[in-house]
């Protein structure tokens, strides 16, 4: 409180006010980070996604996330002096209608030149791994554009490409090693160079506790509570909380936006 009866307005580290909107804003996006691909990829070592618990886990993951960029982007409008209600809006319009171009056109289109490109008995044509690595590019840059991030771009991508037997398997052979080795690297170097953890003291450590403890919480109790009102077990529920709970790098991108 910054005098009896009146709230402290939110500060940065460097001493820069910050509106209560933005604020609010940015700590619940924050709080509401699931890393969707890091829930697929437990669920496929575990053999489960393919399940109806490994199609609820992705698909509430592949919810939560661009609605949690969609609340970021609220932020970054409040902190520009943008109405954030009206920009949220927009997005969302923005968002559903890139949905409809990808499932109702460039699906339809992709089923076409799979039929025709691909054989499982060899490998991978060029062209046709050309065609998709540029569309998921184009994907991306479209929902970097909306204000959803490239990320859920190319999932949606992804999840529009028509699924043949062993296609996936054919263009994550040739991508892995690539992302693995060099992309993800990369980025986490560039988020590592914004880093300054010298601003870090004690009189933060509990703010930072309280912090985790709700994100662990909030999302485990949300995840498990939705899970029993739409009849799941409670391990079944228990467990699309956990998976919830999975962060990924999501959060680094969180924090380098909010940073920015």
């Amino acid at each position: 409180l910054d005098e009896p009866g009146k709230w402290k307005s939110p500060m940065t580290i460097t001493g820069a006010e910050v509106s209560a909107t933005t604020h609010a804003l940015f700590l619940g996006a924050a709080l509401a980070v699931t890393a969707f691909p890091v829930v697929a990829r437990i669920l496929q070592e575990k053999r489960v996604l393919n399940t109806a618990m490994g199609g609820i886990g992705v698909g509430a993951a592949a919810v939560v996330t661009p609605l949690m960029f969609l609340v970021l982007a609220g932020a970054v409008a409040s902190a520009k002096g943008q109405g954030a209600p009206s920009t949220i809006g927009v997005k969302l319009l923005l968002a559903l209608g890139l949905v409809a171009l990808l499932f109702i056109v460039v699906r339809p289109l992709l089923r076409i030149v799979i039929d025709r490109r691909f054989d499982p008995d060899k490998p991978l044509d060029g062209d046709l791994f050309a065609l998709l690595l540029i569309g998921a590019l184009a994907t991306g840059l479209a929902a970097d554009r909306i204000g959803i991030n490239s990320l859920n771009g190319g999932f949606l991508f992804g999840a529009c490409v028509p699924q043949v037997a062993a296609l996936s398997r054919a263009v994550i052979d040739r991508m892995q090693q690539f992302v693995v080795v060099f992309m993800i690297p990369v980025f986490l170097a560039v988020s590592g160079l914004q880093t300054n953890l010298r601003v870090l003291d004690t009189s933060l450590i509990a703010g930072i506790v309280l912090f985790v403890a709700a994100m662990i919480v909030g999302k485990w109790g949300a995840g498990a509570i939705a899970g029993r009102s739409v009849g799941l077990t409670w391990r079944e529920s228990n467990a699309i909380g956990v998976l919830m709970n999975c962060r990924g790098l999501m959060i680094l991108v969180v924090a380098v936006i909010g940073k920015q």
